[in-house]
């Protein structure tokens, strides 16, 4: 049945990646895998902007016909990752028994602080309980402009959108199934795209805190700021994703937090792969390169 399908989009720099995924028990099963490159990139923090261009929607569906033309999809309802950098994650304090209206008030306030050119009920808003002791809370938000263009193209196209996720989130659900078997319930996942760099610490298996920030510091190079930024944050064990790590920047990183259980964070760790996939081949950068689009298919954290 086609509802046992669903297909994973990411959307992030300038490639959008595919993974179909067939719902099996006791673990999902990858059917196709694939990724095309685009000439718009998706971490640009004004894709709300760039998006308005007609010819931006028509390149996009040209390279979104050709992505699904050659893979013979069983999916009609589609999970989208959308890059952090396009998208707001910021960790707020909030009183999570507030009132509904309460929440939604300080939300906005918070959007206004951060961003105050852009009108703050421009975005899709949610927030997620941090399981720490600080009553803080996970504030994401999506520009509806960006959430309204693509489902207009993907419903356009025949499919179904059933949920708009944000990369890091994503990549969480692509670590925690496969990090449970394994017993790990305490580890993190540290990720470097652009210059953002983000940290998600890992408790009982549950998301315990997110930190977050760019590299802007003229004196430092990227990696500096990366050690820089990890300090007292960083735990064991940390997986790594993000099209900017390659061994020599984990390895320098390993030695410099003396962590001994560590590595590039694994698409594949929570699927099984269809024989007739070869993963090798649809590599572009490190075998994180499906987290966003594996991971949104993932159940809730």
């Amino acid at each position: 049945m086609k509802e046992d399908y669903l297909l994973g989009l990411d959307f992030s720099g300038f490639y959008i990646k595919l993974s179909e995924i067939k719902k099996n028990s006791p673990r999902n099963i990858l059917t196709n895998l694939d990724y095309i490159k685009t000439d718009v990139n998706f971490n640009d923090s004004a894709l709300y902007e760039i998006i308005t261009d007609p010819d931006v929607a028509l390149h996009i569906v040209s390279k979104l016909t050709t992505l699904f033309s050659r893979n013979k999809l069983s999916a009609k309802n589609i999970t989208l990752a959308l890059s952090a950098l396009s998208s707001i994650l910021i960790s707020v304090p909030m009183d999570i028994e507030k009132s509904k209206e309460e929440r939604k008030e300080r939300a906005l306030w918070e959007l206004s602080n951060y961003y105050p050119n852009i009108n703050p009920e421009s975005f899709n808003i949610a927030l997620f309980p941090l399981a720490n002791d600080n009553c803080n809370v996970l504030l994401t938000a999506i520009h509806k402009d960006i959430i309204i263009f693509l489902r207009n193209i993907l419903n356009g196209l025949g499919f179904n959108i059933y949920r708009f996720d944000i990369d890091h989130f994503a990549a969480l659900r692509a670590t925690v199934e496969g990090a449970i078997e394994k017993g790990r319930n305490d580890y993190c996942i540290v990720g470097y795209r652009d210059k953002y760099f983000d940290i998600g610490i890992i408790k009982d298996s549950v998301l315990n805190n997110y930190y977050a920030g760019f590299s802007s510091d003229e004196i430092l190079n990227d990696c500096e700021f990366l050690k820089k930024f990890l300090r007292d944050k960083i735990i064991e064990p940390c997986y790594f994703f993000g099209d900017k790590f390659n061994s020599e920047i984990i390895s320098d990183l390993a030695r410099t937090f003396n962590i001994k259980y560590y590595g590039i964070l694994d698409s594949f760790q929570s699927v099984d792969i269809y024989p007739s996939i070869n993963v090798d081949e649809k590599i572009l950068f490190n075998r994180s390169d499906y987290a966003f689009s594996i991971g949104s298919t993932i159940g809730k954290i």
